[in-house]
């Protein structure tokens, strides 16, 4: 690292001790007046989507649960959006209100195993009291915006069209039904990662007849959908109408990305990113008083695209299309994860041994600045930044290859906690 470089970084550690927003104690122990440096950067924003770049970090995962219920309760924010399927959102939202089952099932429902843990499991168990306190009058909703679970969707839209067009023969039903099945059937473990990824098995076990059967009849449902809006809307309501559209929709954002999965990535991480922003806003456009804040990665919420390949193209992330739909709207608060108190590296517990070396270096990183800071965890707004802070830097993440990003570009602040132990998981049958 050069001379000129090395000092803009000491002078933006510098700023930053001045600047971070300490967070003193164990995160479930914070009150929200912890929170009131961030006060101002949250007040007129329609989404706050909070990363993480470590899922399943306890400590992350922790903090950003705490930082939702600051949100809830103090800025009026009433919807909880996870990085889950779409299709479990129903599921999830009814929990909350009040519903059988249990915050583990809610969270099954998503399709994504790094939410099964306990410390998501107390936030949705949080946001279910709250319900209770508030009655009927301003309930939180729990969604999911991935095209996850496409199986679920493709029940949701054929138990829809029974319901309200008993007399309609939908095309490619019998394969409809045997491809939901299976996927459906997709384990929920890491090694799958969720069942949006998962199902890319299930497609590419069909031969080409039955790929171009399936493309037909899912486009056939949409435009059918589209034409009897207001007849369905009248057998039903125009509220499950709305939700059976959105489940087609799913349906085909779900077969666009696992029909390149295999053989793109980029490609596949392209209309993924796209599909996150446009089931959150389609939700936010129906209604049109309600705030949202958005729970995913940090390659998911930052402003600059990311890059899933080496050497592949940029991806525009949600954050991206959020920041151009919504402007000063949108609040992304990305994390960064230091390496623990001495000896170095025992922070990062959530990194497999054979991947430390990837962690070393003390300067290479937006992360390995922010450790300098001297604060075991703490917020930054990056506003006022010095230049240190406008350019690309690696910041340490379990994906491969790790995303750079500049702090001030891509986050309106940072939430920094000096340790990413995993969390445990929860029994994926609760």
């Amino acid at each position: 690292m050069n001379a000129a470089m090395e000092t803009g970084r000491d002078e933006f550690v510098s700023w930053a001790r001045d600047a971070a927003i300490s967070l003193r104690g164990p995160a479930t122990g914070l009150r929200d007046e912890d929170f009131a440096g961030i006060a101002d950067l949250v007040a007129h924003a329609k989404v706050v989507a909070l990363g993480e770049s470590w899922h399943s970090s306890a400590q992350l995962l922790a903090l950003k649960a705490r930082m939702v219920q600051f949100l809830v309760a103090r800025h009026g924010f009433d919807v909880v959006a996870f990085e889950g399927g779409v299709p479990g959102s129903p599921a999830a939202s009814a929990y909350i209100a009040g519903g059988q089952g249990s915050a583990a099932r809610a969270l099954r429902q998503f399709g994504q195993p790094m939410w099964l843990n306990p410390e998501s499991a107390a936030l949705v168990d949080w946001l279910r009291a709250q319900n209770e306190a508030r009655g009927a009058s301003h309930t939180i909703d729990l969604i999911g915006v991935d095209p996850a679970y496409p199986g679920a969707a493709i029940g949701n839209v054929l138990a829809f069209l029974a319901r309200v067009d008993p007399q309609y023969a939908v095309p490619g039903k019998e394969l409809l039904e045997r491809v939901g099945r299976a996927m459906l059937g997709v384990e929920l473990t890491s090694a799958s990662k969720s069942a949006v990824w998962g199902a890319t098995g299930v497609y590419e076990s069909l031969d080409e007849a039955a790929r171009a059967e399936l493309y037909g009849a899912c486009n056939e449902i949409l435009s059918r959908l589209a034409r009897y809006r207001h007849v369905y809307s009248h057998a039903a309501s125009p509220a499950e109408f709305e939700w059976a559209h959105r489940q087609a929709v799913v349906l085909l954002q779900a077969l666009s990305i696992t029909s390149v999965r295999s053989r793109s990535l980029t490609d596949a991480n392209i209309a993924r990113d796209l599909a996150f922003a446009e089931n959150l806003m389609a939700y936010l456009d129906a209604a049109p008083t309600r705030k949202a804040v958005v729970i995913a990665h940090n390659i998911h919420v930052a402003r600059e695209p990311f890059l899933s390949a080496p050497g592949g193209a940029p991806i525009p992330s949600m954050g991206t299309y959020l920041a151009q739909w919504l402007g000063a709207g949108y609040v992304p608060i990305g994390s960064a994860v230091g390496r623990g108190p001495a000896p170095r590296q025992r922070g990062l517990a959530a990194v497999p041994t054979d991947q430390e070396a990837k962690f070393a270096a003390a300067n290479a990183s937006n992360d390995a600045a922010l450790e300098e800071v001297g604060l075991p965890q703490f917020v930054l707004p990056t506003a006022q930044s010095p230049a240190w802070a406008a350019a690309p830097r690696l910041m340490r993440s379990h994906l491969e290859p790790q995303p750079h990003y500049s702090l001030r570009q891509s986050f309106d602040a940072i939430a920094y906690v000096d340790c990413a132990e995993r969390c445990s998981s929860l029994d994926v049958t609760a």
